[in-house]
C-alpha cells in the first residue's frame, strides 16, 4: 500500500539525512513515482524513461547511482 511506501521512504530520507526519497517502480520502459517525500515531492504519480534519469539507470543495471548535488544534477 502507498501509505507503507510512504513510510520507508519518509524513515529514509530522515535516517540518512537526505532531502530527497521515494519509491519507484518499473512499468516497461518507463519508471513511476509511485511515492516522492522532500524536494522529489513534486515527482509522486511521474512517469519517465529509463534512459532519461538517475532512478532510470539505477532500474536497468540494477545497481545504485550517486549525484554529488541531485537538485540541480539534469539527471536526477
Amino acid at each position: 500500500p502507498v501509505a507503507v511506501m510512504r513510510l520507508v521512504a519518509e524513515r529514509a530520507m530522515e535516517l540518512t539525512g537526505a532531502g530527497a526519497a521515494g519509491v519507484v517502480v518499473r512499468d516497461g520502459e518507463e519508471a513511476i513515482f509511485r511515492v516522492s517525500v522532500g524536494f522529489l515531492a513534486a515527482w509522486e504519480g511521474a512517469r519517465t524513461t529509463l534512459d532519461s534519469s538517475l532512478t532510470g539507470a539505477c532500474l536497468r543495471t540494477g545497481e545504485a547511482q550517486l549525484s554529488a548535488d541531485a537538485p540541480h544534477d539534469e539527471r536526477a
